[in-house]
C-alpha cells in the first residue's frame, strides 16, 4: 500500500533529510574515514546541483550516490572498527535499549564492518535528526574509550536517509539489508552474520 504521509520537515546538511509523519526511515551511518575522499566530494558536488524542494529529482540521484557508495563500502579495506565483537556489542544494546524505550521501533539492522543499516520507525515524541544525532554521539564515545582512541570522530557527520513509501518497499528494504552481508562477501548465508536483528534473540523473542 502506497503511504503518502505529511512532511513534519526538512534539513538541509550536507545532504537532504525529510521527516515525514509516522515515518519508516531506512538509514546508513558509515565510519569516519570509510568513504573515500573523492566519494565525499561527488556526493558534496551533487548536492550543490539539487534545488532542495525538488524531492523527487534528489531521491532518483540519492540511490544512484547511495548504490556507488554501498558499493565502494563492500570493497574497502581501510577502517573497520565494526567488526570489533566488543563495538558490535555494544551497538547492539544502544539498538535495544532505544527499541525498549520506544524511541524508535527497529524493523531491521544489520552492523558491517565499516557501517551500519537501520530500519525503523519512531515514536510519536521523536524526530529523526535528533534521534541519529543522539545515538551516533553517545555510540561513538563509547567505541572511542573501548578503542582507547580521543579526539577523533568515530561516525561520518552525515548519513543517508530515505523514508519508505509502501509497505511493499518496507519489504525490499528488509531484504536489502538482510542480504549485505552476502552481497559484500563476508558470509555466504545471512543467517550466520551475527551482529543483526534477526540473530539478536532478543528481537528473535519480540517477533515471535
Amino acid at each position: 500500500m502506497w503511504r503518502s504521509p505529511k512532511t513534519i520537515a526538512f534539513v538541509w546538511r550536507e545532504l537532504p533529510h525529510w521527516e515525514v509523519e509516522y515515518g519508516q526511515y531506512f538509514v546508513t551511518v558509515d565510519l569516519d574515514g570509510a568513504i573515500a575522499k573523492n566519494i565525499r566530494e561527488k556526493i558534496c558536488h551533487i548536492r550543490k546541483r539539487l534545488d532542495a524542494h525538488k524531492e523527487n529529482r534528489w531521491l532518483a540521484i540519492q540511490r544512484r550516490v547511495f548504490t556507488e557508495m554501498e558499493n565502494w563500502l563492500h570493497r574497502a579495506d581501510g577502517v573497520r572498527f565494526l567488526a570489533d565483537p566488543r563495538i558490535s556489542e555494544m551497538l547492539q544494546e544502544a539498538i535495544y535499549y532505544r527499541n525498549q524505550t520506544h524511541i524508535w521501533h527497529m524493523k531491521a539492522y544489520v552492523i558491517m564492518p565499516n557501517h551500519l543499516h537501520l530500519f525503523f520507525g519512531l515514536g510519536p515524541a521523536h524526530h529523526l535528526i535528533p534521534v541519529m544525532d543522539s545515538f551516533k554521539q553517545w555510540t561513538g564515545r563509547q567505541a572511542n574509550k573501548v578503542l582507547g582512541r580521543s579526539g577523533r570522530s568515530f561516525w561520518q557527520r552525515e548519513w543517508f536517509d530515505h523514508w519508505s513509501r509502501s509497505s511493499e518497499e518496507d519489504t525490499r528494504i528488509i531484504d536489502y539489508i538482510r542480504a549485505n552481508p552476502v552481497k559484500a562477501g563476508l558470509v555466504q548465508d545471512s543467517q550466520l552474520w551475527i551482529p543483526s536483528n534477526w540473530n539478536d534473540p532478543r528481537f528473535k523473542r519480540e517477533n515471535r
